[in-house]
């Protein structure tokens, strides 16, 4: 994770507690995700 990784992060987490629908909050959540290094395999 790179420092301007954890700007991102901090960024997705805000998005996530305001996403208003399920499927932006789980877009978000995949690229949370990837940011802190999961495989794709590992996402889906």
């Amino acid at each position: 994770m790179t420092p301007n990784h954890k700007d991102e992060i901090e960024k997705l987490s805000t998005a996530m507690k305001e996403a208003k629908s399920k499927r932006a909050y789980e877009r978000y959540q995949a690229i949370y995700l990837h940011l802190q290094g999961y495989t794709k395999g590992e996402i889906a």
